[in-house]
């Protein structure tokens, strides 16, 4: 039992590698709640270290209990030990986000482009903490106050789905995301440069997204011609008007 990891239980294993699992106390003061759990690899590597917030996600007040054990743990690899405290690092990092995020304080472009593409948490998936913070702020807005033209690439790349409907008005990746699947025309502005070409591209892809066009469309009935002739039934989604 680690001074620096209280309250562990080391699970030895002769196939599939040790554990180490940290416990807090109960309301009779028993250590008996699971908080972390590291699973080893023949003894000597991390294989995964997970929580018990969503998603096995590690809870933000353990970061430094983890972080201390980690440190203790010498049997490991440096190269091995220091992958888990760059996890750790990067958590700090989303602290910080969230923090800027919940006093309002503006995030710098860096900040934006690592909370919409960046990986964070030891969970099967993204830190609960980014959702959160996701959710208290505007995707599009974040993405307007980009200068750098490779974050704006990438978060798009990412995030697109994310976006507002006919929210999208960058020429290029909308031709690349057109091209992928014909439905992403939905996010597309009409303001974008050959948006008429990438309706028709859209439509001869899959018919049934003459369902996303408005009819007041110069182009609309030539739309509907198209996809009705490709398939028959997509008729249902003509608008009439």
């Amino acid at each position: 039992r680690s001074t620096l990891f209280p309250y562990t239980t080391l699970f030895r294993s002769d196939t599939g590698g040790d554990f180490y699992v940290y416990y807090t106390k109960d309301e009779n003061g028993e250590c008996v709640i699971p908080r972390i759990a590291i699973r080893l690899i023949g003894n000597n590597e991390v294989a995964e270290i997970r929580g018990v917030a969503s998603s096995q996600s590690l809870e933000e007040e353990l970061m430094k209990i983890l972080e201390d054990k980690l440190f203790s743990m010498t049997f490991l690899s440096k190269k091995n030990i220091d992958k888990q405290l760059e996890i750790i690092k990067d958590l700090k990092y989303l602290s910080s986000i969230q923090m800027k995020t919940e006093l309002h304080n503006e995030l710098t472009e860096e900040e934006i482009y690592d909370l919409y593409t960046k990986e964070f948490g030891f969970g099967v998936d993204q830190d609960p903490r980014v959702y959160r913070i996701k959710s208290r702020r505007s995707i599009l807005k974040d993405y307007q106050k980009l200068t750098n033209e490779k974050y704006k690439r990438n978060i798009l790349i990412k995030n697109y789905r994310d976006f507002p409907l006919n929210s999208i008005t960058d020429s290029e990746m909308s031709l690349v995301l057109v091209k992928e699947d014909g439905t992403n025309i939905r996010f597309i502005s009409k303001d974008v440069e050959k948006y008429k070409e990438l309706c028709f591209m859209a439509v001869r892809q899959k018919s049934y997204v003459i369902k996303y066009f408005d009819y007041t469309l110069d182009f609309y009935e030539e739309l509907c011609k198209i996809a009705v002739s490709k398939k028959g039934y997509v008729i249902m989604h003509v608008d009439k008007r």
